[in-house]
């Protein structure tokens, strides 16, 4: 008994979930959605990382873990809001722009107007994951050092003698003139 009230509960908030993420009139239009979604999500986490780093030896407060994933899921579901009402936005905007003061639409044109808010809304769709992507953490390179500039181990041997040479020298230069006062 129970179980097919969850099962039937389940079907429901699914189509509903469904319907809520159509950004047009078939099913193909809730990509633009789950890529928003996704995006949002690894945005989201990138930016927890950045402001919680834990290093290796540091113990984590359980207050602080909780803290991360409650702002997680409260980045991700605002910004699912957001697309939400941008998405309507959009669409009252490309609606606004080709109104021409025209009473009757013709099919052609109304056509036109679909396909232009769906391009807009696929390019705002994918827009968290380019910032995800160019805001990724690129290589340095490393230090210059001598084994850089020298990568022959006689030239490296011949530069470590020469400096303890010197150093033999400046010591033996400074034991002189303390000896001599």
């Amino acid at each position: 008994m129970w179980t097919q009230y969850l099962w039937n509960l389940l079907l429901v908030q699914t189509s509903e979930l469904i319907e809520w993420a159509k950004c047009g009139n078939d099913y193909v239009s809730t990509v633009p959605t789950i890529l928003w979604a996704i995006g949002a999500s690894a945005f989201a986490h990138r930016l927890l990382v950045s402001m919680f780093r834990r290093f290796m030896f540091r113990r984590v407060a359980l207050w602080e873990l909780v803290l991360q994933h409650l702002l997680f899921v409260w980045m991700v579901l605002y910004s699912l809001h957001f697309w939400h009402v941008s998405v309507g936005l959009i669409k009252l905007f490309i609606d606004y722009c080709d109104e021409e003061g025209e009473i009757l639409i013709d099919e052609e044109k109304l056509a036109t107007v679909n396909i232009m808010q769906q391009w807009v809304i696929w390019l705002f769709g994918v827009s968290p994951l380019a910032v995800y992507w160019y805001t990724r953490p690129r290589r340095s390179s490393p230090p210059i050092m001598i084994w850089y500039l020298t990568p022959n181990t006689m030239s490296r041997s011949y530069i470590l003698m020469v400096k303890e040479n010197i150093a033999m020298q400046l010591h033996i230069s400074v034991k002189s003139q303390i000896c001599v006062k």
